[in-house]
């Protein structure tokens, strides 16, 4: 039997990403069942890949109230537990020219400004949904390596039918990846698992805040002979200010993990050295880039996720009550609600999911009190839109999604 290289699935330069790649292991998933693949986890980079890393703290927690302007954050357990429950959905965007992102990797301190705005970008993907479940719930939940499991993040592709289940541990010192199952139809498989396991996030997560784990990596997809470590270590080196494409400024730590892995294959040892620098937020905002032994950047991705009421605001408490009349939408007008103490003005605009402006719904005086603005969506093509309400005193977004 021979061995196939599936790159981009386990590929690249972190075992780290195990969390993130739920989210790409339901387009990845079936090919991992293919007969002629015995060895799916060798890749390019014959390490594991961190491109998706910075996506575990945006999609799985930091979603509550935003911090003060210029003032650093400080995450707890019990702020990643308390946002660890439903999320709706989770948009990453991959930079055209990671070159661009030398001086953001060079600004780190305190009270810093990062811009990943004035940049090309594409949208790379969209989990259809993702839901914290219980262990008892999720397949193969008495395999040795997951007892010690508090939560499962179960994720599916849009159409459903490829599934994946990623058991992790969550306690007062951190949150730690135990393994990943994937599932086709009614056929589930382990895909790896980490022994001990790996330490994503230490709490409470702030500035100058490390960590190291060296985990083993274990995976009955491995071809005879094949063992894998890593050796992560990671630094909230700097906090500040994130400004994305889509709007609105979002304060922020970075974390910076240098992975070190060591492949161990037919005789050979083969060793990786590469960074990850994430830009976690409170707000589902994020971003990461990777970088090779010397820092220099391969890849920039930003995040945008929302939970079930389809939300992404700078500020959960919501101060606008902002609401659509529906949403999703197809072929017939929704309306915007949105609700002003006093009369000032307010400039709303609607932008596809790059952050391209693509209509602008009002510019000119809101009054006080509630305020309606209608949107149709006819002329406009299926996909997601954020709609932004910019004041005086704020900014507040919200996702629109159009379905055909």
């Amino acid at each position: 039997m021979g061995f196939c290289i599936i790159t981009h699935t386990y590929a690249g330069s972190d075992a780290s990403t195990s969390v993130i790649k739920a989210l790409y292991l339901s387009s990845q998933f079936a090919l991992l069942s293919l007969p002629s693949c015995s060895a799916k986890i060798l890749t390019e980079n014959k390490t594991v890949n961190m491109k998706y890393l910075a996506t575990l703290l945006v999609f799985l927690g930091f979603m509550g109230v935003s911090a003060a302007s210029n003032a650093q954050i400080t995450l707890s357990s019990g702020d990643y537990i308390n946002s660890f429950t439903e999320v709706g959905t989770v948009t990453s965007f991959l930079a055209s020219t990671p070159s661009q992102f030398v001086n953001v990797l060079a600004t780190n301190g305190v009270n810093q400004t990062w811009d990943f705005t004035g940049k090309t970008y594409t949208q790379e993907a969209t989990n259809a949904s993702a839901t914290i479940i219980s262990p008892s719930q999720a397949p193969l939940n008495t395999d040795p390596d997951f007892a010690t499991a508090t939560h499962v993040l179960k994720s599916a592709n849009a159409t459903g039918d490829t599934i994946s289940y990623v058991y992790v541990k969550i306690n007062s010192s951190g949150v730690y990846d135990l393994g990943i199952v994937g599932q086709t139809g009614q056929t589930a498989m382990k895909i790896l698992s980490f022994t001990p396991p790996l330490q994503d996030v230490k709490f409470p997560l702030e500035y100058q805040q490390t960590w190291n784990s060296t985990p083993t990596i274990n995976s009955p997809n491995f071809p005879p002979g094949m063992s894998m470590t890593i050796n992560s270590q990671s630094v909230v080196d700097s906090w500040g200010t994130l400004i994305l494409p889509t709007g609105g400024t979002h304060q922020t730590l970075r974390i910076r993990t240098n992975q070190l892995s060591t492949t161990s294959f037919l005789g050979n040892n083969i060793h990786d050295t590469s960074y990850i620098f994430r830009w976690v937020t409170r707000e589902g905002f994020g971003a990461d880039v990777s970088a090779n032994g010397n820092q220099q950047p391969v890849s920039a991705s930003y995040f945008v996720a929302s939970g079930g009421n389809n939300s992404v605001a700078s500020n959960s408490e919501d101060p606008l009550s902002i609401r659509f009349s529906q949403n999703p939408v197809s072929n017939e007008p929704t309306q915007l609600f949105y609700s002003m103490t006093n009369s000032e003005p307010v400039r709303i605009e609607m932008m596809d999911a790059l952050g391209h402006n693509v209509r602008m719904l009002m510019d000119g005086r809101a009054d006080a009190g509630i305020n309606v603005v209608p949107i149709d969506p006819r002329s406009l093509d299926a996909g997601t839109y954020f709609v932004r309400i910019t004041s005086p005193n704020m900014t507040e977004m919200r996702k629109l999604v159009i379905v055909r």
